[in-house]
């Protein structure tokens, strides 16, 4: 079974429109067309454009993801691994707000062999207003490859080969190579950034975790080829 991270990261992010309000990027709907027996992260962050205190709460408004599949779903700070009917994230402060706290889902989903079709769909909105908010769509739709040695290498081994990220888990150091690394991201589960570094321009990079706690991060490289997002745990 093939285990990698997708490419795609989607950022959506709010714009004031007036005090207290605020408006969804219109990009809020992606799709993944990938081969079966695989595990896809997709990652959506979103953050107020003003610094005043805000609460996001969601709902699940379609969810026929295949019940073969094993997911998980985090936000702001919580991990699921099955999708609930709805919940509300911690409080962003104006202080987490001025440190680069974001609100975030990001979903995890390990696929079996067979070729499925599913769609995850959420509406994320203001816990003082419901309706000040909007919908995240996932679709996700994988196909059986048949294993043989004649195969045209597909898009998703091609993605696995053009970054590496090791060892992972780690006890201290990361490791990230890739073909011209511009820029290194790390977030932890509550959203916040806890590391940035940027103009690397190099094919090798690598992250001491020495101080940081063990726990999982999120990892996001920028790359001349895309960007990259990878869970990371710490040991």
């Amino acid at each position: 079974m093939k285990h990698f991270t997708l490419i795609v990261i989607l950022f959506s992010v709010f714009s004031l429109a007036q005090a207290q309000n605020f408006n969804y990027d219109t990009t809020t709907h992606f799709s993944i067309y990938e081969e079966a027996g695989g595990t896809y992260s997709m990652s959506v962050h979103f953050l107020p454009f003003d610094s005043s205190d805000i609460t996001f709460k969601w709902k699940t408004v379609e969810n026929t993801l295949s019940s073969e599949w094993s997911m998980s779903l985090c936000d702001f700070p919580n991990c699921f691994f099955e999708i609930p009917d709805s919940a509300t994230m911690w409080p962003i402060t104006t202080a987490q707000f001025e440190s680069g706290t974001r609100g975030f889902f990001t979903l995890l989903v390990s696929t079996d062999d067979t070729a499925r079709v599913g769609s995850l769909s959420i509406y994320v909105y203001d816990s003082t207003d419901v309706t000040i908010g909007d919908t995240i769509r996932w679709d996700v739709e994988t196909y059986a490859v048949e294993d043989t040695t004649d195969t045209v290498t597909s898009v998703s081994s091609v993605i696995a080969e053009d970054i590496e990220v090791f060892p992972n888990p780690t006890e201290q150091y990361l490791n990230i190579r890739a073909s011209l690394i511009q820029s290194v991201e790390l977030f932890d589960l509550l959203g916040a950034q806890v590391m940035k570094r940027g103009a690397i321009m190099n094919d090798k990079f690598t992250i001491d975790l020495n101080e940081f706690p063990s726990g999982i991060y999120m990892l996001y490289v920028s790359t001349e080829n895309g960007s990259y997002t990878e869970k990371v745990v710490k040991r």
